[in-house]
């Protein structure tokens, strides 16, 4: 039963996450909305099973969602979020070859730089006077947190 309530959850999780992504946008309902959302959901199939009746480990049930989460995060951020799987997709849908010009006007470098600045801006991470940006204390503190896994990690020129 441990099972079927987890994999429920997951499933209104799942289904819930992709209804608010579409309606939303990929800006919108990032990862806040995600960790709200899994917050919810969690608490949910936690204590909904009792309610009803239902006979559910509460603690196997979060080990199963937390487990569901972790693959999810890898498909949901390595691969469909993934700039460069995206190029690969669109170079298979158009016949497997395009110009480069064709590849500059869809992902930008320009474009794509200036979409992730505007979006530390407004999340506090920089600020921005006149053509210079500069690192606040935000985002300081969101550097400390990736510091530890750094080292553990090779990173391309991309992240």
């Amino acid at each position: 039963m441990d099972l079927l309530v987890a994999a429920a959850a997951f499933a209104v999780f799942l289904c819930a996450h992709i209804a608010l992504w579409h309606w939303l946008g990929p800006y919108r309902a990032g990862f806040p909305l995600l960790a709200t959302l899994w917050l919810l959901v969690t608490g949910a199939a936690v204590s909904i099973p009792a309610w009803l009746g239902v006979t559910a480990h509460p603690l196997t049930v979060l080990a199963v969602l937390t487990f569901l989460l972790a693959l999810y995060l890898q498909l949901y951020l390595g691969m469909l979020r993934s700039v460069s799987l995206r190029i690969l997709g669109e170079l298979s849908a158009q016949g497997g070859t395009l110009t480069r010009e064709t590849l500059d006007a869809s992902y930008s470098p320009q474009v794509m730089l200036d979409g992730r600045l505007a979006w530390m801006v407004d999340r506090g991470w920089l600020d921005r006077d006149d053509s210079d940006y500069r690192l606040t204390d935000s985002g300081r503190r969101v550097l400390a947190l990736r510091r530890p896994f750094v080292a553990l990690m090779v990173e391309g020129p991309t992240g």
